[in-house]
């Protein structure tokens, strides 16, 4: 697969910097309704509260590390109008 599959460094994000990637690279569409009905399974970070709760800086070193990976492959302006997207215009 030309995305790269999994990024063997992150623990925690593994999954958002990977869906990223894939629909950057060959597109998404909006599915207006529930598409999974349960994603998660056990063991997981995001069941545990207090496992999620005692690896938040893994969490926020995980997004760092992808968010520093997609401004490389797509640039500057690319990573400023998906941020500014994503907060809705706002700042």
């Amino acid at each position: 697969m030309a995305e790269g599959g999994f990024d063997p460094e992150l623990r925690v994000m593994e999954g958002a910097d990977f869906s990223v990637r894939v629909m950057r690279a060959r597109g998404a569409a909006f599915i207006h309704r529930i598409a999974p009905r349960y994603l998660i399974g056990s063991p997981s970070l995001i069941r545990s509260l207090s496992r999620a709760l005692a690896r938040v800086h893994e969490q926020r070193a995980g997004r760092r590390r992808m968010q520093k990976k997609y401004r490389a492959e797509q640039g500057l302006p690319e990573c400023q109008a998906l941020a500014a997207f994503l907060r809705g215009g706002e700042g």
